[in-house]
């Protein structure tokens, strides 16, 4: 099924949500950030609240879920050869997607750990014409589902760490 509105109906942004919704329940940390189009101001914040800040960054790593697609994933500089691997060993149909020079929330909130941001399903983001392919929203959360099902995840840093 496809989800269409006459003025983009906000997919990019509410198929990741709906993802976190449903994964409230998994075990591990959540964090839904307001702002992100609009210079990432969520994130800012965050960075500059020291306690949470440095909180987030003794997690094992972030996956945020807010790419465009499916079966794809992006890192943006913040991963290791060794989260690429992990990458590959639990995402074994996802593929790397072309980064061309956009900046998210991971990208400020990812100081130490890796992170990743993952395809739900979404299309055309802030188009008329924007649209979410039900089926690849769902395969999105089965994938993220079954990853996160274990109790441990792994550690991750980023090979170019540094104390920002």
């Amino acid at each position: 099924d496809r989800i269409f509105a006459k003025t983009g109906n906000g997919a990019d942004d509410r198929a990741g949500c709906a993802i976190l919704w449903l994964l409230k329940n998994s075990g591990h940390s959540l964090l839904v950030t307001d702002g992100e189009e609009t210079e990432l101001l969520g994130a800012d914040y965050l960075k500059q609240c020291g306690d949470i800040y440095e909180e987030l960054n003794f997690h094992s790593m972030m996956i945020e879920f807010d790419n465009k697609g499916a079966k794809n994933f992006k890192c943006y500089d913040i991963e290791s050869p060794e989260f690429m691997n992990y990458l590959k060993k639990m995402l074994p149909d996802y593929c790397r997607a072309e980064e061309s020079g956009y900046r998210t929330d991971i990208c400020v909130l990812c100081r130490d750990i890796c992170g990743v941001n993952l395809s739900v399903g979404y299309y055309n983001e802030h188009r008329p014409w924007e649209r979410m392919e039900e089926y690849e929203w769902h395969s999105a959360l089965t994938d993220a589902r079954q990853w996160l099902l274990g109790s441990y995840l792994p550690k991750f840093m980023k090979t170019n760490s540094s104390a920002e």
